[in-house]
């Protein structure tokens, strides 16, 4: 299970900010993502900028940890610059090892469901988690939270548009 996150409106913010004041609300936002990510089981691939790629073993997890990091994010707004999250998740098969040059390398997963789920994030509204339908009709994901369908979406560098959901919140 693929998870991308990214801030909402971080180069603005940058544009306007001492460098310092920029590193320390991204780390306080980063570090809260990690927390979160770790406590549901996932692991966290990268940061890139401002954007956490994590791999997931459970679908439910990854949506579970999304839900958990835009409440805290709601809560701690103010103590967070007033930023925003948008969040994709996909599942699909990839492959995994060292990826780089000779003089450097990063142990990750790479992949056309990589992309997807990053091509998810990208359209992903502030405070929005956004699924592809592979995690939607997932046994574990269709019965245990509420999802509002969000329709066909063409992704960019993609030939066919895929069915996509708004996770609202988890089932009570």
């Amino acid at each position: 299970v693929l998870f991308f996150s990214d801030i909402r409106g971080f180069a603005t913010f940058s544009e306007s900010r001492d460098p310092e004041v920029v590193i320390n609300s991204l780390n306080r936002i980063l570090s809260l993502q990690s927390d979160i990510i770790n406590k549901f089981g996932g692991d966290v691939d990268k940061f890139v900028g401002d954007e956490v790629m994590a791999v997931f073993s459970d679908p439910a997890a990854a949506i579970d940890a999304a839900i958990e990091i835009q409440k805290k994010m709601n809560t701690e707004r103010l103590n967070l610059d007033n930023l925003h999250i948008g969040i994709g998740i996909h599942i699909g098969e990839v492959m995994q090892g060292d990826v780089g040059s000779a003089d450097m390398r990063d142990f990750t997963v790479i992949g056309d469901n990589v992309n997807t789920a990053a091509r998810l994030e990208s359209v992903s509204g502030k405070d929005e988690i956004l699924i592809s339908e592979n995690i939607a009709m997932h046994e574990k994901v269709r019965h245990s939270y509420l999802l509002k369908p969000r329709g066909e979406l063409k992704l960019k560098g993609k030939e066919i548009a895929i069915n996509t959901y708004l996770v609202t919140d988890k089932k009570s």
